[in-house]
């Protein structure tokens, strides 16, 4: 028995519209999100709009507010502290695996990255880094060959696109970013397991310097991105 074509629902595509409009700063945090006006932009009924707002609010990129309606996800400092935890351990987790797996092959992807990510700061193409910067990091996952961790982590990729979008812009930041994963791609080349978690710890979890420090008084927390 052959399994049956499939296509792209409505509700599939709405969805990956209304993820790339967070993702990409279209949509800023607590955004009101109008169902009405969102399906005449998209060109459909209300019906996709609304189921694609449940998925998304699994997601954790909106919040549905009584009283009030749909809203882009606005993170406290409880929510950062917790996000901050998660993405460290899966992401130490996930980079001992990779080294242990396959530390040529990864090493190999990262430099690629880090070349690609250095031009697109050069040519000032921001939201062209910041996308290479999460592709950096879900590499280190992939390379783990652990599909518990790929699925984990790719429950926060999304947010974590859009606090880097939000959060990330300003050169300098841009420049410090671009300066450690540079360090992380060496030190995987290097197979110098202990430096390179000390790094990737550090460019998760720093409190100075970050993104974070003059961030908007709505968002709290200490991560780098």
């Amino acid at each position: 028995m052959q399994p049956l074509p499939r296509r792209e629902s409505l509700t599939e595509m709405t969805v990956a519209r209304l993820r790339e409009a967070i993702v990409t700063g279209e949509f800023a945090f607590g955004e009101l999100l109008s169902e009405g006006r969102i399906a005449a932009l998209l060109g459909v009924s209300k019906t996709p709009v609304r189921e694609a707002f449940q998925e998304l609010r699994r997601e954790g990129l909106v919040e549905i507010q009584p009283q009030r309606g749909t809203v882009v996800f606005t993170p406290g400092e409880a929510e950062f502290e917790a996000l901050v935890e998660f993405r460290t351990m899966l992401e130490i987790g996930a980079l001992k695996a990779a080294l242990a797996k396959d530390a040529d092959g990864l090493a190999t992807v990262l430099a690629s990255i880090v070349m690609r990510m250095r031009t697109a700061l050069a040519e000032d193409r921001v939201q062209d880094y910041l996308g290479l910067d999460g592709e950096f990091h879900e590499t280190i996952v992939a390379h783990s060959d652990n599909g518990y961790l790929r699925d984990a982590y790719a429950g926060i990729s999304s947010k974590m696109a859009a606090l880097r979008t939000q959060l990330g812009r300003e050169p300098a930041l841009m420049e410090k970013s671009m300066r450690e994963h540079e360090a992380i791609a060496r030190g995987v080349k290097a197979a110098d397991l202990e430096a390179v978690l000390s790094v990737l710890q550090d460019h998760i979890t720093r409190r100075r310097g970050s993104y974070w420090r003059d961030r908007p008084n709505a968002v709290a927390g200490p991560e780098a991105l």
